[in-house]
């Protein structure tokens, strides 16, 4: 009880804190986005984790595990509720070939270069942890864009109309990868030893499904909001755990659940926004655990860590050409594009969380995680001088 009462506290600190004072902090001449990833969280929970004070101890951290897993689902159920078909085929045809190459560039740079990197520093690395790392670059922050389309006149145009859209598949292009990448780390299917990773997937896939139809069921039973909320979470709960247990992705899992839900039920609206009230307390309460579950590994990690933002800013920038020329916007307003999905996606944490839950002890994640935390704390840095390039033109 101590220790939670004892994060309860801080997380109330940290969030003033963050709003009163880290938002206010000028870099290069602007606002820094501190607020918009919640590294301060992070931070945070490294601070309050064992390498540190040891407010929250190893034992804390076994017993929350169930939360962890609540946290994931939730996040997924949440994200596979924007995709809505109807919706979906409104958009122009040239937005899904744009968002494709430009993932496809993009994750193509980040697997070659993270492959001789995590090769060298972690001898015996597999292609899993790979596509995981490459999973967690590939999304772009949707929190960064809509606040640059608000504040800025760059918003106005037809590229951060497609950037805005193309941040929301690339976490969805992520989190396939990733929940693919967990099913290959499998060596044996529930079914025997043949096409392990299929299997797995299949199963994923199955339960998500199988959550989403669970879903509707209680969505047709006439329950009050506050019973169907409980409900609700029960069955993410359930499913993230089971799922987590398999060492699955939550995350993936849901989202499939999250899907099926919001193209068959016309109250998914409704529902969505009901989740998203609490959205944010989730996230950064899992932040935080994710912080005092982080093991730095320094042996590597400057020469990682370089690579990864490296890569994943070539990526993007060459990706965001290429996308540019797709939709008709031209080669140097690719420049642009590729700069304004530099911001890395909150759904990098989430899966980075995901990966530390399963496989902490997997030679290499330790490491890779390290790099991605990091990665993103520079992110946010070069997003805000690019959100100066756009206050200046705005």
């Amino acid at each position: 009880m101590r220790q939670l009462l004892g994060i309860a506290l801080l997380l109330a600190i940290g969030l003033v804190v963050s709003h009163r004072w880290f938002g206010k902090v000028k870099v290069w001449g602007t606002q820094r986005f501190f607020f918009l990833t919640g590294e301060e969280f992070l931070l945070l929970g490294l601070l309050l984790g064992p390498q540190a004070t040891g407010l929250i101890d190893q034992g804390t951290l076994n017993g929350l595990e169930p939360f962890v897993g609540l946290g994931l689902g939730y996040v997924g159920l949440v994200f596979g509720m924007q995709f809505r078909a109807r919706e979906l085929a409104q958009v122009p045809p040239r937005y899904y070939l744009a968002t494709s190459l430009q993932n496809g560039i993009a994750g193509t740079v980040l697997a070659a270069a993270l492959a001789v990197v995590l090769g060298i520093a972690v001898p015996g690395t597999k292609l899993p942890l790979v596509l995981a790392g490459v999973a967690t670059a590939l999304g772009s922050s949707t929190s960064f864009l809509f606040h640059l389309d608000r504040r800025t006149r760059l918003g106005r145009s037809e590229m951060f109309r497609f950037m805005r859209f193309s941040s929301v598949f690339d976490d969805l292009f992520g989190v396939v990868l990733f929940g693919a990448a967990l099913c290959l780390m499998h060596r044996a299917g529930p079914l025997g030893e043949a096409l392990p990773a299929l299997q797995w997937l299949a199963v994923s896939v199955l339960l998500g499904l199988a959550s989403g139809a669970l879903l509707l069921w209680v969505a047709r039973m006439g329950l009050g909001e506050r019973e169907e909320l409980l409900v609700l979470l029960g069955m993410v709960l359930f499913t993230g755990g089971l799922a987590t247990h398999l060492k699955l992705s939550p995350v993936f899992t849901n989202l499939v659940a999250g899907m099926l839900f919001a193209n068959l039920d016309r109250r998914v609206v409704r529902y969505h926004e009901a989740l998203l009230t609490v959205e944010k307390p989730i996230y950064l309460f899992m932040l935080v655990l994710a912080g005092a579950l982080w093991k730095v590994a320094w042996a590597g990690l400057p020469i990682l860590l370089a690579v990864y933002v490296a890569s994943r800013a070539a990526g993007k920038y060459a990706g965001g050409i290429g996308a540019a020329l797709v939709i008709g916007a031209g080669r140097a307003p690719g420049r642009h594009l590729g700069l304004g999905l530099s911001a890395q996606s909150e759904m990098s944490v989430v899966m980075a969380i995901n990966l530390l839950l399963l496989h902490q002890t997997t030679q290499g994640v330790s490491l890779l995680v390290s790099a991605i935390f990091l990665a993103m704390i520079i992110h946010d840095l070069t997003s805000s001088a690019y959100y100066a390039y756009g206050s200046r033109r705005g």
